[in-house]
């Protein structure tokens, strides 16, 4: 039941499961026509050139098939299709294969497959009760539309054939066909009867206490030029061994409805589910922080005393264990934001340290229909602003600083939540200078202004050429503080008492992302 993909022109017909050969294979061989109502879980992809494989629908949007049928050169239009309606068409959205899947050995050989819209016919099959009922001496179905020799062609019937379920010691040697059988394998058939090109991946299922359950899909034929040869049982991968993996992809595939953000009035928010898998309890769901959520109804509610992501969580369970689904949503809004200069971007903050010219900044916020900037205050003017009219929402604000100048405004964010404020602080740092250099028993820093701590560095350090530890250290804070400043912008360091030399003032500011350090060298003479 290796799946060989012959490309001729035109993608001519592709047929899976087994190598070609020009022995003919009796007659899904040997079976017998079946009812898609009886069987309503088939699924069957193909393309415009035919049959490839075969699948079962475990869910409204979700099929499980083998992986080896996404082998070979990529095939850029498949159809899948319910047995019942075999000409209407469903679009891929995501194949999921085991990581460790080899083409080569045929281990781990399932896919998941999720479609962009649910099948709208056809019943989906339980796949997590084959632990206990996949057992040796067990009858168990196989069906599909493949063709009913090695080099056949599709089959016009769907059909289908009872093969008995074989222990896999059975198998001398522990090989069929060359390929190594392990514990994730089930070996059935061996009687005349089983898949052949066009049926991989396709279902094999039982019935337990009258309800069926999927136990596995076709993986690779036992004889290497026949389809179900006497005496020689077919390989299937045992879905058991991949009941958590398979929860796990079905649950990919869940969509939220509900908002993204969560106001933090007291309003309460009713959150559904679309694409639930079938056959799984649940949804119980969880939220991250800021969001009380009731666990089975999904209404939520932000809390007030948070504003920032979080996240919302959807969990469900069925014999195979259980798997969720994590959605990303925002708690309450606020203004965020960038602001640009010298051409890098930066995080709008509640203070801004910007370079002398102008500097563009750009407010959002989640669900904000408009922006209103005011200045709110200036350590001195004038102060060039203005707002860009032409851009959505007025969002975007220029302002234009000199040297030791700031400017203050508030925003103001019309929101689905609300109206949202922030107070916006964008400054220059003071240019300074530094006499008498040379320099005898002391000189000066002065500083252009200092009417304000945020135009000012944070530190200053004197030290010796001959030393990386400083000689003198001024905390900028602490002069201000004090009201220190001589003359309102100046700071005296008194150097008579130290050696004479070359040494150099280092001016720190951390804030300052484009010169965090200014140094000025100073003889002492």
């Amino acid at each position: 039941m290796k799946t060989t993909i012959l490309f001729r022109a035109l993608l001519a017909l592709i047929l899976p499961l087994g190598l070609l050969s020009s022995t003919p294979a009796p007659p899904i061989i040997n079976g017998s026509a079946t009812s898609s109502f009886i069987i309503p879980w088939q699924v069957v992809l193909k393309t415009s050139s035919g049959v490839i494989c075969g699948g079962a629908k475990i869910g409204p949007n979700t099929i499980l098939t083998a992986a080896h049928c996404f082998d070979g050169p990529p095939i850029t239009e498949i159809y899948i299709s319910t047995a019942s309606d075999l000409n209407t068409s469903h679009s891929i959205a995501e194949v999921y294969k085991p990581a460790d899947y080899s083409d080569q050995t045929f281990q781990n050989d399932i896919a998941v497959v999720r479609l962009t819209q649910p099948i709208g016919s056809g019943q989906a099959i339980r796949y997590d009760g084959g632990t206990s009922v996949a057992n040796p001496g067990a009858i168990a179905t196989v069906s599909g539309f493949g063709s009913t020799s090695v080099t056949g062609t599709p089959s016009s019937n769907f059909l289908s054939a009872t093969v008995p379920i074989l222990s896999n010691s059975a198998v001398v040697g522990g090989s069929l066909n060359g390929y190594i059988i392990t514990n994730d394998m089930i070996v059935a058939g061996g009687e005349g009867r089983g898949p052949c090109s066009g049926d991989s991946g396709g279902p094999l299922f039982l019935n337990s206490s009258g309800t069926p359950y999927l136990v596995g899909v076709v993986s690779f034929r036992g004889a290497s030029n026949q389809c179900a040869a006497d005496g020689v049982p077919d390989a299937y991968t045992r879905l058991s061994s991949y009941c958590q993996w398979i929860l796990e992809q079905t649950v990919k595939g869940v969509g939220l409805d509900g908002p993204t953000t969560l106001c933090t009035n007291g309003q309460v928010y009713t959150y559904l589910l679309t694409n639930i898998p079938d056959n799984v309890s649940g949804p119980i769901w969880s939220a991250g922080p800021g969001i009380s959520i009731n666990p089975n109804t999904g209404e939520a509610t932000g809390n007030a005393d948070f504003v920032g992501a979080s996240t919302i969580t959807a969990t469900f369970s069925n014999n195979c264990g259980s798997a969720s689904k994590t959605f990303p949503v925002t708690v309450g809004t606020q203004i965020e934001g960038t602001y640009q200069q010298n051409g890098q971007m930066f995080s709008l903050n509640t203070t801004n340290m910007v370079s002398v010219g102008m500097t563009p900044s750009v407010a959002t916020a989640l669900g904000a229909s408009s922006f209103i900037w005011t200045l709110f205050s200036a350590n001195h003017s004038p102060v060039n602003w203005g707002i860009n009219t032409t851009a959505t929402a007025n969002d975007r604000m220029f302002l234009t600083l000199g040297s030791g100048q700031s400017a203050t405004f508030d925003l103001l964010a019309i929101t689905n939540c609300g109206n949202l404020t922030r107070r916006v602080t964008y400054y220059v740092l003071s240019g300074f200078r530094v006499a008498p250099n040379p320099a005898k028993d002391a000189f000066t820093v002065e500083f252009d202004h200092a009417d304000r701590l945020e135009v000012l560095p944070e530190t200053l350090e004197l030290l010796s050429e001959t030393s990386t530890r400083p000689v003198q250290r001024v905390v900028i804070s602490e002069v201000f503080g004090r009201r220190a400043f001589v003359g309102g912008n100046k700071l005296v360091f008194n150097v008579g008492d130290l050696p004479r030399g070359t040494y150099y003032l280092r001016v720190l500011d951390s804030r300052n992302k484009e010169t965090p350090v200014q140094t000025v060298r100073i003889l002492l003479i």
